[in-house]
């Protein structure tokens, strides 16, 4: 209702000794039950567990409840938040435990979140380095080195990087595609600047975009000498 405190996110701080003065299931989802102790929501639980416990209005928390009711809050918290993340976008394993750690949960809840997520299939880091393959195969920008860099920062397994970067050398024409991109870059170079300079930066860029050395440079080759017979 308005006015209503959140319940916290992440795992919870309770420490025993604190009364329970609301117990509360969720309008949008009944076996999700909102606790309250000492009047503050330190967040949601499921209901069974809640009814396992015995906590109602009153309840004064030992040691043994505050550490069985942090755990389900907690485990029910980073499921739900990996189920809204993936809800979003494809993502991998590491990105969502990354999600899930900086929200503040503990360990023993990300990995039950992460092994529920993989069970039902929304975390598939195979699939993902297949479907982020094809995209990258599709806007031929890059060769495939620029592929691996992004799959190895989203925290994809090396052999699903490997795989997937070989798939797309097959797939493009990495030589056409660096010549396309220096032609472009160089075209864009300012009017007087010498051709060194604009070499330099332009070899600067395509190894950037995780093409081979020796296919920058003949890349920037035929750029400049194309160029050159243009004017």
């Amino acid at each position: 209702g308005r006015g209503r405190k959140r319940a916290p996110t992440g795992r919870p701080k309770l420490e025993a000794g604190g009364v329970v003065t609301s117990v509360r299931r969720a309008a949008s989802d009944p076996e999700r039950v909102r606790v309250c102790v000492g009047g503050e929501p330190v967040g949601y639980a499921p209901a069974a567990a809640v009814v396992a416990m015995g906590l109602a209005k009153g309840v004064e928390l030992d040691h043994a409840t505050v550490d069985r009711l942090t755990d389900a809050i907690d485990a029910l918290g980073a499921r739900r938040l990996a189920l809204r993340t993936l809800r979003r976008a494809i993502r991998s394993r590491e990105e969502v435990r990354r999600r899930l750690m900086r929200a503040g949960h503990g360990e023993a809840a990300i990995r039950g979140a992460l092994v529920t997520a993989e069970e039902a299939g929304l975390i598939d880091d195979a699939r993902l380095a297949k479907h982020a393959a094809q995209r990258f195969a599709d806007e031929a920008r890059g060769g495939k080195r620029l592929l691996e860099a992004k799959l190895s920062g989203r925290g994809v397994e090396r052999g699903l990087t490997r795989a997937a970067a070989a798939g797309v050398a097959a797939e493009i024409d990495e030589p056409a595609i660096a010549r396309r991109l220096a032609m472009s870059r160089i075209a864009r170079a300012r009017e007087g600047e010498p051709e060194d300079r604009v070499a330099r930066r332009t070899l600067a860029f395509l190894a950037r975009r995780g093409f081979e050395a020796e296919v920058c440079r003949d890349a920037v080759r035929a750029a400049l000498a194309e160029r050159g017979a243009d004017r």
